[in-house]
Parts: C-alpha cells; structure tokens; sequence
C-alpha cells in the first residue's frame, strides 16, 4: 500500500488528508467518523483520530480475534480491505459477524461501495 510522504503512514490512514487544507482531499476514502459498537451492555468504540479500538476488553478482544492483518476481498469484483483494526470498514465488517452487535448511526456506510444490479 501507498504511504504518505509527510507521516510515512498508510494513505487510507494518515490524518494528513483531514489536518492539511493544501493537501487534496478524497474525503469518500479518508474521513470515516468515529463509530461505537454495542452487544449487550458493552461498548467498544472505534476512535477515528486514533485508528483504535477503545471500551469493553472482552467485545474488543472478539473483534480482534476475527481480523486476519491480510489484504481480503469483501465484495466481488475486487473490493479488498487490509483487515486491521485501523481500518473502520474492516472492524465494521467483522463486528456484523458478531451475534449481537449493533451500529452507531456513525457506522461505516457500505452504499458508496456497492451499485445496484450487481451480485456482490
């Protein structure tokens, strides 16, 4: 993967795109809000300035465990996600799988990925 030249970060990663008004901006790509999770009486939030996951250990360490680090294709043709916890659409993606867990309105939206008429 591509990274930034000013924070040597990830591109799909770095805060440069939302700190930096001369840099251009692919806010569809980059600027993905922080979201929470919930099962239960548990709470884990995915925190968009530190690309982290912070709240209930036990919801988090599920989350984790269902995250492979490797490049996965989620929606065919070609649509891949790294599944780290960095990436909010991969948390999200896995955190559906889990039996229980609701959404934050905040939650990534999979719409801008998908077009009707298509079998994914």
């Amino acid at each position: 993967m591509d990274t930034c030249s000013r924070c040597l970060d990830v591109v799909i990663y770095c805060s440069c795109e939302r700190t930096d008004p001369d840099w251009s901006s692919s806010p569809d790509l980059m600027e993905n809000p922080t979201f929470w999770i919930y099962r239960g009486d548990a709470e884990v939030e995915w925190d968009r300035d530190g690309r982290a996951l912070f709240g209930d250990a036990e919801l988090i360490a599920e989350i984790r465990s269902k995250l492979s680090g490797e490049l996965d294709v989620v929606l065919i043709p070609g649509f891949s996600l790294l599944m780290v916890e960095r990436d909010p659409y991969a948390v999200h993606l896995v955190a559906k799988s889990i039996k229980g867990c609701t959404f934050s309105k905040s939650a990534p939206k999979w719409g801008k990925f998908s077009k009707p008429g298509r079998i994914y």
